[in-house]
């Protein structure tokens, strides 16, 4: 193993495969190894634990259920979901808030990228409600067919998405969400963020996960410049704030969520 560190950017050359941790600068991960990695995440599904599959800690069979349960019991409901609610979750992978959602909303739409992921939520979400679940990028997500046909929504969900997405291409993704939002909403989004300064992982390799893994922590600075797309359309941002702090996964980030509305 070769170690390289040049300005703000480290470089940790294995086996041939240059692997990097860069902090600070703005650089792009690949998206189709995102892909690729989330489709394969569908592998790590069992019924005792599904929530492992799309929470990522392998090594603490423990931190996908409190992840779950201090989200869904804590945060989920500041959203004020009920039967005059349409909700897009997108990114939804194996459904794991399509479960207490669709009995609760009027219609529920779950998208992901990762086939492999939607097919599992397919298989468990079996509830009484009115909902679907569509393949479909986020940038992409205003053109699906569904999404049109039961547009305007005005509860959008984006749980652990939004690090995974360059920045010029997440701003587009917010300027085509505004074309399918309803003129009262409420978008949530959370995800881990950097605790000083950006960090990216590109193609690097994790230990705990035992696979490359590509993501961008950004700041809430950075966060909000983002969501300046949101805000110049009449967003204002409600809750912002880190959560489960006392089981911190690494030194470098902490999970933290954002909530904004439209009144």
């Amino acid at each position: 193993m070769v170690l390289e560190v040049t300005d703000n950017k480290v470089r940790i050359n294995i086996m041939g495969d240059e692997k990097t941790r860069v902090y600070g600068e703005n650089i792009n991960i690949n998206k189709n190894k995102v892909k690729l990695f989330w489709n394969k995440r569908g592998e790590n599904y069992t019924e005792d634990n599904p929530y492992k599959a799309v929470k990522c800690n392998d090594n603490n069979t423990e931190y996908a259920k409190m992840l779950d349960e201090y989200e869904k019991n804590n945060i989920i409901p500041k959203l004020n979901i009920n039967k005059n609610s349409k909700v897009l979750d997108i990114g939804c992978g194996i459904g794991r808030l399509a479960e207490i959602l669709v009995p609760k909303s009027n219609y529920y739409l779950g998208t992901d990228f990762a086939e492999s992921l939607l097919n599992i939520a397919k298989s468990r979400i079996v509830s009484f409600g009115n909902y679907d679940f569509q393949v479909s990028d986020f940038i992409n997500v205003s053109d699906n067919i569904i999404v049109k046909k039961n547009a305007p929504f005005n509860k959008v969900i984006l749980a652990g998405v939004a690090m995974y997405i360059n920045d010029e291409e997440l701003t587009s993704c917010f300027e085509n969400l505004l074309k399918i939002l309803d003129t009262k909403s409420i978008i949530y989004l959370s995800g881990p963020i950097a605790t000083k300064e950006r960090l990216t992982l590109e193609e690097f390799y994790s230990k705990d996960l035992k696979s490359e893994y590509s993501v961008i922590y950004r700041t809430i600075d950075e966060y909000m410049d983002v969501f300046k797309t949101l805000t110049d359309n009449g967003f204002k941002i409600i809750e912002n704030k880190n959560f489960l702090s006392e089981i911190k996964q690494y030194s470098e980030t902490e999970r933290h969520y954002f909530i904004l509305i439209r009144e």
